[in-house]
C-alpha cells in the first residue's frame, strides 16, 4: 500500500514547501478547528487511510470514515437509468444547490465533443484570475459552451458528451481516476 499514491499525486497544497500557501494554511485552520469537535465524519474508508485515520482517532475517538461518497452517487445514477427517472428523486452529496439544466444542454451534444471545467468548492485566485480566466473562457465558448454556478459533477464526468476535464485536484478527483 506505500506505492498507492505517488508524491506529485497528492493535491498541490500537500506538496508546497511554502507555509504561507493559502490552501496549506486553510487545512491547517480546518484541522485546528476539528480538534473541538466531539466527533469527525470523513468522505474517505479504512483501507486506504487506516494509519492516519487512527492517529486521528487518539485525538477524536469518534470518527467514522463513510467513504467514498461519490461511489453512492454513481450506484443511485446507475439505479435511476434502470428505473423511471420519476420515481427517484434526484440526489447529490454536495452541500450546494445543484444547477442540473446542463444536463440537458449535454444529451444534445456530440459524443466526447465537450470539456468540462470546474473550479470546485475551494479554488485560491485573485479576483482579477477569476474574472480573467472567466472571461477568456466565456469569449472562447460563446455560442459554444454552457456555464451553470454549482453542476452535478460525478454525473457530468460520466456522461458521453464529456471528452475531458478541467479542474482543481481535491482529494476526491484522485479516487475517480
Amino acid at each position: 500500500m506505500k506505492s498507492f499514491l505517488r508524491y506529485r499525486d497528492l493535491p498541490s497544497f500537500c506538496r508546497s514547501s511554502d507555509m504561507e500557501d493559502p490552501s496549506l494554511q486553510l487545512v491547517i485552520r480546518e484541522t485546528q478547528q476539528s480538534t473541538r469537535a466531539q466527533a469527525l465524519i470523513l468522505n474517505t474508508f479504512e483501507d486506504l487511510e487506516a494509519p492516519i485515520i487512527n492517529h486521528i482517532r487518539t485525538r477524536c475517538p469518534k470518527t467514522c470514515t463513510i467513504g467514498p461518497l461519490h461511489l453512492l452517487l454513481n450506484t443511485r445514477l446507475s439505479m435511476k437509468k434502470s428505473q423511471e427517472a420519476s420515481s427517484i428523486p434526484q440526489y447529490s452529496n454536495s452541500l450546494w444547490k445543484v444547477d442540473r439544466s446542463c444536463i440537458e444542454w449535454l444529451d444534445r451534444q456530440p459524443s466526447r465533443s465537450v470539456l468540462f471545467v470546474s473550479f470546485g468548492s475551494i479554488t485560491i485566485l485573485t479576483r482579477g484570475q477569476f474574472l480573467e480566466f472567466w472571461y477568456e473562457l466565456e469569449e472562447a465558448t460563446r455560442e459554444r459552451g454552457y456555464m451553470v454556478e454549482w453542476a452535478p459533477q460525478e454525473e457530468i464526468l460520466a456522461h458521453k458528451a464529456i471528452g475531458g476535464s478541467l479542474h482543481t485536484v481535491g482529494g476526491t478527483p484522485l479516487w475517480r481516476v
